[in-house]
């Protein structure tokens, strides 16, 4: 049905080239002669000289010419062309009009106008043929190219659910070797999230509520294995909910930063959180506290390594990360403008 369509449509746009052709040249010309009814009569029996032209241009010579990108070949061709063919289109008219035939009637100045018709003529549609070809090669290279940033995305996704699913796996690892009474309920907040990971993150975006709530999950989830050993605060007051951002995008920095801080031995843990949203860009903040001897680890990771990537597919020059190894924690700024906002 489609491919019927697109032939109707080109088949349409043909037809609608020549009408053109036959209004523009026998009003130009029928205004010269003062005789329109017979120039529109002379462009409608010449007609099938232009055409012969036009198509043998540009579906021949173009195709074992120009795509190859044999330019001379190609004037010296299409010039030929013309200059052989133009001359039935005199003959027609001598026809039409019971003239006598003779070298010097034949090749009166009339002929140049006949010349510069065909030339124009044939000017013109290779012109519309060539910017229809270059603007489908624009598209299907804008195609090809965001499928493949999609399938990179995907790709980046799927390491991030599974770097999320180890590291969960370890936090309930933990609970179960304490022999918490709190495995049962961590499994099941496990149980939610991985549900809300494979049907809620489908879409490229969703709205920033839904990135909350998840990282408020999570947060809940690391309490129950580190209980009153870890701070962590949480500000998400001052947002529009409904604005939209890529899946599991800010969730990776929260669940970075929660391994590295919970990798400091025998000290206070504390992680602090805050997102931000107006109307012209989201600012999300994440601090924790780290071991000074393993603080570039914070930045090794794959999941940062990935989560890194997947800003820059997903918003090319129009984000800015910030990122600080203090002595006593690491601190990420990341912000984005303008279009994560709805």
């Amino acid at each position: 049905m489609y491919i019927q369509k697109e032939k109707t449509h080109r088949v349409l746009q043909h037809i609608g080239f020549w009408v053109v052709y036959i209004f523009v040249f026998g009003s130009v010309f029928g205004k010269t002669n003062n005789d329109y009814f017979w120039l529109f009569l002379s462009a409608l029996a010449i007609l099938p000289v232009q055409m012969l032209m036009v198509y043998f241009t540009n579906y021949f010579l173009v195709k074992i010419f120009f795509r190859k990108q044999e330019y001379v070949k190609f004037f010296i061709s299409t010039v030929l062309l013309l200059f052989i063919i133009t001359p039935l289109a005199r003959i027609i008219i001598f026809l039409m009009n019971d003239l006598e035939f003779n070298l010097v009637n034949f090749f009166s100045l009339s002929l140049f106008y006949y010349y510069l018709e065909s030339g124009i003529c044939v000017f013109a549609a290779l012109s519309i043929k060539l910017f229809k070809e270059r603007n489908k090669e624009v598209r299907e290279k804008e195609l090809i190219e965001k499928q493949k940033i999609e399938a990179e995305l995907l790709a980046l996704k799927s390491q991030l659910d599974a770097h999320f699913l180890f590291n969960t796996l370890n936090t309930l690892y933990g609970l179960a070797r304490k022999k918490s009474d709190l495995t049962p309920k961590g499994i099941l907040m496990l149980s939610d999230m991985l549900s809300f990971m494979l049907y809620e993150c489908k879409a490229n975006y969703y709205p920033l509520s839904k990135e909350l709530e998840l990282i408020q999950n999570y947060i809940e989830l690391q309490k129950l294995r580190f209980g009153n050993k870890i701070s962590i605060l949480f500000d998400k007051s001052k947002n529009n909910h409904d604005c939209l951002i890529a899946p599991l995008l800010l969730f990776n920095f929260i669940e970075n930063s929660l391994k590295h801080c919970s990798a400091k031995p025998n000290a206070p843990l504390w992680v602090k959180i805050s997102v931000l949203t107006n109307s012209k860009e989201l600012v999300f903040i994440v601090e924790n506290s780290v071991d000074s001897s393993i603080i570039n680890s914070n930045i090794n990771g794959i999941g940062f390594e990935n989560t890194h990537k997947r800003l820059k597919l997903l918003h090319p020059n129009n984000h800015n990360i910030n990122v600080d190894n203090r002595k006593k924690s690491f601190y990420i700024c990341l912000k984005i403008y303008h279009n994560i906002i709805q």
